[in-house]
């Protein structure tokens, strides 16, 4: 999220529309400290207003993301998809406005580094259906890093942890390389690296790991 030079109306970007010698630059979170959390409120007056001097079209910019014709096999036909986001419309109203979400307030997943977090006991869910970061961590969610050619689909990731999920309530940053299956009653704390260098699934010993880099050839 971000403010026009020329205007200073408010706009959204996506990482597709980023080109890659600018990738570091626009995931700076000291520059660009602010994200959307896919949560729009929109005036239906103010709506129907643009709309109706629009003819009915409300002009977004188009999206060029990368994909395969078959997600589930990374080797398959390279395509372009041409899409929109919703949020980007933000900038289409000259009043618009963005609120200050606090981190405890959502726990998005976009990722499955995200989902992996938010199925471990780092979070829980209140009496009021709230899924909120365990007051252990104090506010600072764990930093998940897992190999994208085995988890970045979600029948990798349920496969992984088909055993159960890892405890990462006391683990500040968990990187995992290649083919892992984690075992019933896993901890994870501190700062952990578990490798897995072959081509071949390789199952995790049942035990609490801490500030150490595991090998599994």
């Amino acid at each position: 999220l971000a403010k026009k030079k020329d205007a200073g109306s408010l706009i959204l970007r996506e990482i597709a529309q980023c080109e890659d010698e600018d990738s570091a630059a626009f995931q700076d979170i000291r520059k660009h400290s602010y994200f959307n959390t896919n949560n729009i409120w929109v005036r239906l007056d103010s709506l129907k207003e643009h709309m109706t001097n629009s003819r009915g079209v409300i002009e977004l910019p188009v999206i060029k993301n990368r994909k395969t014709v078959n997600p589930k096999d990374a080797n398959s036909l390279s395509v372009y998809q041409l899409e929109v986001a919703m949020g980007s419309a933000i900038e289409c109203f000259k009043d618009s406005v963005a609120l200050n979400v606090p981190r405890s307030r959502f726990a998005p997943v976009k990722t499955s580094e995200d989902l992996f977090a938010l199925q471990s006991d780092s979070y829980s869910m209140t009496e009021d259906f709230q899924i909120k970061l365990r007051s252990e961590r104090n506010g600072v969610p764990p930093l998940i890093s897992l190999d994208d050619e085995h988890y970045a689909r979600a029948e990798q990731l349920i496969f992984a942890t088909q055993f159960g999920v890892p405890s990462i309530l006391n683990c500040s940053k968990l990187e995992i390389e290649g083919p892992v299956v984690f075992n019933e009653g896993t901890i994870f704390e501190g700062s952990v690296t578990v490798r897995n260098s072959s081509k071949h699934t390789k199952a995790l010993s049942t035990g609490k790991y801490k500030d150490e880099i595991i090998e599994l050839n």
